[in-house]
């Protein structure tokens, strides 16, 4: 509002109210858009994702590699195939490895062998 705009708005007594903007959209980029793409269809190729959003297959795995290093999606390498951007999952946990219950039946295992190994040697006489 300038100085004449001032001026006339003091003769004619009338305040003139501020004109609501409309805000700016968010500004969206190439790795946002692959990152909802991913979420919304839970896997992209990193082919695709080339593709889509012209670019050369080392430019997309590099967007793909900073998305992985954030920790907001997955770089999955097949061993047969092309890699692929997927959604992380992380609710999973694996189970804890109970060790002395292994080494228990293991042993267990082991005595059992034994003791048979003893009955059929003495069996045969060679005991």
């Amino acid at each position: 509002m300038g100085l004449l705009d001032k001026a006339e708005q003091t003769s004619t007594g009338q305040e003139e109210t501020p004109s609501a903007r409309p805000l700016p959209s968010l500004i969206e980029t190439d790795i946002d858009a692959i990152y909802h793409e991913v979420m919304s269809t839970g896997r992209m190729s990193i082919k695709t994702i080339a593709s889509t959003h012209t670019v050369s297959e080392a430019k997309a795995e590099e967007w793909a590699g900073a998305l992985d290093k954030q920790g907001l999606l997955e770089i999955f390498y097949p061993t047969f195939g092309e890699p692929e951007l997927r959604v992380k999952i992380t609710g999973q946990t694996k189970k804890p490895v109970n060790t002395k219950k292994n080494l228990f039946i293991f042993s267990l295992a082991m005595l059992l062998m034994a003791v048979l190994a003893i009955f059929f040697l003495k069996r045969q006489g060679v005991i």
